[in-house]
């Protein structure tokens, strides 16, 4: 390793002790997650990594004084405080293709693949190139900031989004559980147990003296002592989906946001404890939800903190007093962020224009018109004096003091961009090549802050999107002629492409995240007048009628916003159905026969489930504990995959099946060979729900479905129910023994959210 790579980091890692992280083949859930990441997402440009099979089982061997350029990255890349490194993904993962076309190749232990990588996105120039690589070989790993080296630190986990310890020894970071890794050992110290329904929900952060860790999740927040490995503290009072997670300067306080119950999808609870003492210093609630809260991260004595909801809110430092309350046009759970020097607050609402507040003179100074659909984020440079503004295909750099843009680039659905420390360069991930490139910054007086970018504010002639109408000459100027050229040119009974298939995760992925059509805009509103609520079904109505506007068709609106509506109300995840269930459906689950023990109760829950959702099965178990048999009776209905993907009921024992697709080895046989489509059963969760079956029979009946009655459910909930088995669970609420009150539809309850089944039971009782 060269000198110049060494610092305070390398100093403390002894090399001998670092094992090369070998990649493991095996079925598990992560690894099956991570490969179908790999296969709808393309790779960036750039070097295709191989390995040499000759070595044994393939590994992500550590080559260490080695760059990584920035076309290998796969996630934006993280800086440590210092400056001095930084954390990305790597390698890049690739697909596997023939002649163009993705293959189905039987995954097995051990294996390396051959074969063609398609190197680009929908909209970058294709290029084949072989490929020998595993789908789930990328990892976290460490380069020197200035060189783009490899060091000899590499995450066993890929955390796209990692945290630096305030004294850059340590990183946290999460993927399905978070996690802390000493960059000084090379070695993971801490993993933070969470519940499966949890995995995906957390916030994290560093106390300032890099001596605890914050870690928010759905079941509410927790502080971690890095010395004990274990937790010291849990935030009282707050639960829901926490987030804007962040100590005060001295370590005392740490805020967070919330609800007051685990179920609850929209933040309405602020909390800031002092939590060595386990005391609330201040609380608040907004039923519009809140959008931030956060101290300026000045050190002195006169750090402040601020928080958002429909208006921005200044306190002074013990909570006794507010110092300011600034309305904000649009402004439910609007956005705000602290100059790094604390001395200024940039702010905006659902509103085209960005504001920027003078703490020292207690007054808004600035406003800059930006995106006129309000759709941008903003993010301070390190030294206070810059905005960088991303939204609608641009990207603009803006003089925080003056108001004056310095120049702005086009890059098509770019997600937000992070400053280099240095303030010298901005990287941006640009989701619509699956690139991420690292920009240099020109300050120089008169000159476009962006090579090759243009002058002036980018959005000055931009349409206000209000109507489907108005999307057509935008997607026109900002997508390139030879992609508009070859969509238009797509035939009709092809056009679910670019929609629902393959080519749609980049057409219509770039549009919602564009023009936030899953959040606040004019054109979301449109949508929303017109009974439409999902960002999915409004981007499809969009790349629908403007092929049809290219082709000269009528578009036709009508039809295609009734679809969606339906479609809509389908997904919902509880349904009020308030009817009469059929004679057939009533006949086919014997739910009024007096035969029943189960009938005399007046609320039946009738719950269809997968046969592996261990985890609904543990709320069902839940909710049995809650009620009396003579009040509510549970019968729990299991269904196979096959039976809902081929119409196939089941032959043989669990156990007979599971020695054919051992045999098998995992070999891809014909539908005929096995119940399982030649697929390994989820052993672990599958034989779960055949245990907690069994151990509760005296209290849940249940059976196996055949496929006449899942022909009666699919009848009864309109088709609701998927070959691929989304629409599971179904969880029927019936009231004596023929009447439907309350449907939850796809909606896997577990142990910690049986809240809305329970009320709806509740009103069902006399």
């Amino acid at each position: 390793m060269s000198r110049h790579t060494k610092g305070r980091l390398l100093d403390a890692i002894k090399v001998s002790n670092i094992l090369p992280f070998c990649l493991r083949g095996c079925f598990s859930p992560l690894a099956f997650l991570t490969a179908i990441c790999a296969l709808v997402m393309p790779p960036a440009l750039g070097k295709i990594i191989t390995y040499d099979s000759k070595l044994g089982p393939p590994r992500n061997e550590v080559v260490y004084d080695s760059k990584v350029p920035v076309e290998e990255w796969n996630s934006l890349p993280v800086w440590s405080n210092s400056g001095r490194y930084l954390t990305v993904v790597w390698p890049p993962t690739g697909q596997i293709n023939t002649k163009g076309y993705i293959t189905e190749v039987p995954l097995k232990r051990h294996e390396v693949w051959n074969g063609t990588a398609r190197v680009g996105g929908p909209f970058a120039a294709l290029k084949k190139l072989p490929v020998r690589i595993r789908l789930s070989g990328s990892r976290t790993v460490l380069l020197n900031a200035d060189t783009f080296e490899r060091l000899p630190v590499s995450i066993p986990q890929v955390w796209r989004d990692a945290i630096w310890s305030p004294d850059d020894r340590m990183i946290a970071g999460s993927f399905v559980g978070p996690g802390i890794f000493s960059a000084v050992k090379n070695e993971m110290i801490l993993q933070i147990p969470v519940k499966r329904q949890n995995c995906f929900c957390q916030d994290l952060s560093w106390s300032p003296d890099s001596k605890f860790l914050a870690s928010a999740e759905i079941a509410g927040v927790g502080v971690w002592s890095i010395a004990s490995r274990s937790k010291v503290y849990t935030l009282p009072d707050l639960a829901g989906k926490c987030d804007s997670l962040n100590w005060s300067p001295d370590g005392t306080l740490v805020v967070a946001i919330g609800g007051i119950d685990e179920e609850d999808d929209l933040s309405t609870e602020l909390r800031v404890c002092d939590w060595k003492n386990n005391k609330i210093v201040f609380k608040a609630s907004a039923s519009g939800g809140f959008g931030a809260a956060a101290w300026s991260k000045s050190a002195s004595a006169k750090s402040l903190f601020a928080y958002s909801d429909s208006a921005l809110h200044l306190m002074n430092r013990d909570f006794s007093k507010e110092l300011a309350q600034i309305p904000i046009a649009g402004g439910a759970d609007a956005k705000f962020q602290w100059s790094p020097d604390g001395r200024y607050i940039a702010y905006k609402g659902s509103e085209p224009d960005l504001h920027i507040y003078s703490v020292e003179s207690m007054r808004e100074v600035l406003v800059i018109p930006a995106e006129p659909n309000g759709i941008f984020t903003f993010h301070w440079s390190p030294n206070s004096r810059y905005l960088a503004l991303a939204g609608n295909s641009q990207l603009a750099i803006c003089d925080a003091q003056t108001g004056n843009y310095l120049g702005s680039k086009k890059i098509i659905d770019v997600l937000p961009p992070r400053w280099s420390p240095d303030g010298k360069s901005i990287a941006v991930n640009n989701y619509a090549d699956d690139s991420i490139r690292l920009l240099s910054l020109n300050f120089e007086p008169s000159a476009v802050v962006f090579a090759g970018g243009a002058s002036g504010n980018p959005w000055k002639d931009q349409v206000r999107l209000q109507k489907v109408e108005d999307c057509f000459a935008e997607i026109t100027r900002i997508y390139d002629p030879g992609y508009v050229k070859k969509f238009r040119e797509c035939p009709k009974e092809e056009l679910h492409k670019y929609t629902r298939g393959m080519c749609g995760i980049g057409f219509g992925s770039d549009l919602r995240n564009m023009w936030q059509l899953r959040y606040h805009s004019p054109l979301v509103e449109y949508f929303n007048k017109l009974g439409i609520a999902d960002g999915e079904n409004m981007s499809n109505i969009i790349i629908t009628s403007y092929w049809r506007h290219l082709n000269n068709q009528p578009i036709d609106l009508e039809p295609q916003l009734e679809a969606a509506r339906i479609d809509e109300r389908r997904q919902l995840p509880i349904i009020a159905e308030n009817r009469k269930l059929s004679d057939s459906f009533v006949q086919g689950f014997k739910l009024s026969s007096p035969a029943r023990e189960e009938s005399k109760a007046p609320v039946t829950v009738l719950a269809f489930v997968n046969e592996d959702d261990s985890l609904t099965m543990r709320g069902l178990i839940k909710l049995r504990s809650l009620f009396p048999k003579d009040q509510v009776a549970i019968k729990v209905v299991t269904l196979t995959s096959d039976l809902m993907a081929y119409g196939k009921e089941r032959s043989g024992t669990r156990e007979k099946v599971q020695a054919e697709v051992r045999d098998s080895k995992y070999s891809k046989p014909s539908r005929k060979s096995s119940g399982l489509n030649g697929k390994a059963p989820t052993k672990d969760f599958a034989q779960e729900v055949e245990d907690l079956l069994e151990q509760h029979k005296a209290e849940i009946a249940s059976q196996n479905a055949s496929l006449a009655q899942y022909e009666l459910l699919k009848i009864e909930t309109a088709d609701q129910i998927n070959p691929n088995s989304f629409g599971m669970p179904q969880i029927l609420v019936i009231k004596n023994g023929n009447y439907l009150a309350t449907r939850f539809n796809y909606f896997p309850i577990g142990e910690e959210h049986t809240k809305k089944v329970r009320e709806a039971i509740k009103t069902c009782l006399p």
